[in-house]
């Protein structure tokens, strides 16, 4: 055995601590450096994320505010009405302020001049429609027509327009650039941790040599010391039973990691479903506030246009009925009269639409619906489309509103026959069938409580549609039909019939392959049902008073000539605290029936059926208008003496309204 050199070990036993230390230290300063660079280039990067979607917002912003300036120039030009310029200039300061931070964010010189020529062009368009609404003021709104349709005004436009596309296309380059950057960037960040990674190896391995000369000594040793037969045998027994135990151990971790990596799959997978459950969250939330917005939207015009149609179909009529039949003008009164009923059907589809309408939802039986208009849907059918009814065996009552419920079927029935074409042979099968919900079966994607539903399904084997289509599909305004071959509204507005009652409409479609729709409506049990009243059938003539309050002159002047055509005696107001003073100046005359309209300045329609039931409590309250906006509750109209009639209305269907509610007890 060769003797022991303390000082050969003493040497070695040094170099491990300082090639440790050493590691240590690169690979904590290495780490450190990493660590701030990536700091400073995500900070870098998501200043510019939020510069450069600041700007797509104001893009966005801009085009919309432009839209609705040019809407209220045209609106007002178009309808003579001055409260649009009142809009447009609550709509102009918002356009110079979101033109002039685009000008402040723009990213390069280049896109900065693209909005400045846009503001430029929109400064111009402004003056000239401010100019038309000067000419309108002045009662010339043939020239205000004239310069809102003139070149100049649409060169501006298309000065604007193609400003805010070379904007779009230079916030597309930029983001682009930076992009390419930031690849660049990210890749100079691989080298340099490459790098790194190197030196950091290069220390950890002087340091495993180090280790590697310490277990050299060390078994140098042990080979002098294990030279005697029992502790070889002693040490390798240790040796044999530490083995063992390691061996139980690594099986026990084994088991252990297996188990782990199933319950992190089952993690992933429970995630996963519930992301996805998330998104589809997040897409109904946004249909449903876009629904909202564009029902605000269509309610607010359909107010001005049934007025309006309330005008023009009432004196038609009046006229109508003071004509002769050989008269030569009856047949283009005619044609007035049919274009305000057409009017006043679109009009009622924007408030079904926009669910700002009163409805009568009763329990019907769905087999109902097919059965009451399948004359009525043959009829409409070509020649090459067959349509087929299956109604259910069993009764389902739903409660909605019949008519309502007929219109989505005519919507949807409509739609197959055009997606059939006229060059092939159709087919559209109209059934009813019974649909049981199970809150377990939560594969089903449709948001349906549980319980027992009713299924109306309109299927057809015309062109389908892809999944593009079909994320649209319930959109308003969304049609894939030619040119004035239809509204957009159809669908939009079943379904907002259908989520109204509760129930919900599924569809299935493949390109080639046909479309099937189905409707969901929950079940109710029909047990005491009231039948439903019969109209009075009483003469249209009366003495009694009637106040009328309505603050659109023409409307009431209308209304007015025809109640007292039909003997009535009325006093007129134009909003509700008129109708007070009226009241209070009539002394003891006592009016019999309030006709009030809903939406009234300073005071609206329940305000002041509230106060006149004060001081009359016996008095018949008659409600009308074209848009409610929910200031009338079902309850308010579901009281004794309490009516509604929808604008547009014929002087027939006023005298017949007013008379059933002056009968009733």
């Amino acid at each position: 055995m060769e003797p022991y050199k303390p000082v050969v070990a003493t040497k070695i036993r040094r170099f491990p601590a300082f090639f440790l230390g050493l590691a240590i230290l690169l690979t904590v300063t290495a780490f450190g450096f990493l660590a701030m660079d990536s700091y400073y280039w995500y900070r870098t990067l998501i200043g510019n994320t939020r510069t450069y979607l600041r700007l797509e917002e104001l893009r966005g912003e801009i085009i919309h505010l432009n839209e609705l300036l040019s809407m209220c120039a045209r609106m007002a030009v178009a309808t003579g009405d001055l409260q649009w310029e009142k809009r447009h200039a609550q709509y102009v300061p918002r356009l110079a302020a979101a033109l002039k931070e685009a000008v402040a964010f723009a990213p390069d010189a280049q896109s900065g001049s693209s909005v400045v020529e846009t503001d430029t062009a929109n400064r111009y368009l402004m003056q000239l429609e401010g100019r038309a609404f000067q000419w309108l003021r002045e009662n010339r709104k043939p020239k205000a027509e004239r310069l809102l349709s003139s070149k100049g005004y649409q060169r501006q436009n298309e000065i604007y327009s193609r400003g805010m596309q070379e904007f779009e296309q230079q916030l597309k380059a930029g983001i682009s650039s930076a992009s390419r950057k930031k690849r660049e960037e990210a890749l100079s960040q691989i080298v340099l941790i490459f790098f790194t990674v190197g030196i950091l190896m290069l220390a950890w391995v002087m340091v495993l040599r180090a280790l590697r000369n310490w277990e050299k000594f060390f078994a140098k040793q042990n080979r002098q010391l294990f030279l005697q037969a029992n502790e070889l045998a002693a040490l390798n027994m240790n040796l044999d039973l530490k083995v063992a135990e390691r061996t139980i151990q690594l099986e026990r971790s084994r088991e252990a990691a297996e188990e782990a990596r199933k319950k992190a799959e089952q993690s992933k997978e429970e995630l996963e479903k519930e992301m996805k459950e998330r998104k589809s969250l997040e897409g109904q939330l946004l249909q449903a506030q876009k629904m909202e917005a564009l029902g605000r939207l269509a309610g607010g015009i359909a107010h001005d246009f049934n007025n309006l149609l309330t005008i023009i179909n009432g004196y038609a009529q009046m006229v109508l009925n003071k004509l002769k039949p050989e008269d030569d003008i009856r047949d283009e009164i005619t044609e007035i009269q049919h274009a305000g009923n057409r009017a006043a059907s679109l009009i009622k589809q924007l408030l079904t639409f926009s669910k700002r309408h009163i409805v009568s939802p009763q329990i019907i039986n769905l087999n109902d619906v097919i059965l009451n208009i399948d004359t009525m849907l043959s009829r409409l059918m070509r020649d090459n489309i067959k349509v087929e009814n299956a109604p259910c065996d069993e009764i389902l009552n739903v409660k909605a509103d019949g008519n309502l419920m007929e219109q989505v079927l005519m919507n949807l029935v409509v739609n197959a026959a055009d997606a059939i074409g006229d060059n092939s042979q159709g087919k559209i099968m109209v059934s009813v069938q019974s649909f049981v919900f199970l809150e377990k079966t939560s594969s089903c994607s449709m948001p349906l409580k549980p319980g027992k539903y009713g299924v109306l399904t309109v299927c057809d084997n015309g062109c389908g549609m892809d999944e593009e289509v079909k994320s649209h599909l319930f959109e308003p305004f969304f049609t894939t039909k030619g040119k004035s071959k239809g509204t957009g509204l159809g669908l939009a507005t079943s379904f907002g019939i259908v989520k109204q009652f509760g129930g919900c409409i599924d569809v299935w479609s493949e390109p080639g392959r046909g479309t099937a729709f189905n409707v969901y409506l929950p079940c109710v049990s029909a047990d005491n049902v009231k039948p439903v009243p019969e109209p009075s059938q009483a003469a249209p003539q009366g003495t009694e008073t009637v106040l009328l309050v309505e603050d659109e002159e023409s409307v009431r002047k209308l209304t007015a000539e025809i109640l007292r055509g039909y003997g009535y005696n009325v006093h007129e107001a134009s909003d509700g605290v008129e109708a007070l003073q009226v009241v209070n100046a009539l002394n003891s005359s006592k009016p019999h029936l309030l006709l009030t309209d809903v939406i009234m300045p300073r005071m609206n329609g329940r305000e002041l059926a509230e106060k006149i039931r004060v001081l009359y409590p016996g008095i018949k309250i008659l409600f009308v208008s074209g848009y409610t906006d929910d200031v009338i509750s079902g309850k308010l109209l579901g009281a004794p003496g309490t009516a509604f009639i929808s604008k547009p209305f014929l002087p027939l269907a006023l005298a017949c309204k007013v008379r059933e509610v002056l009968n009733a007890a």
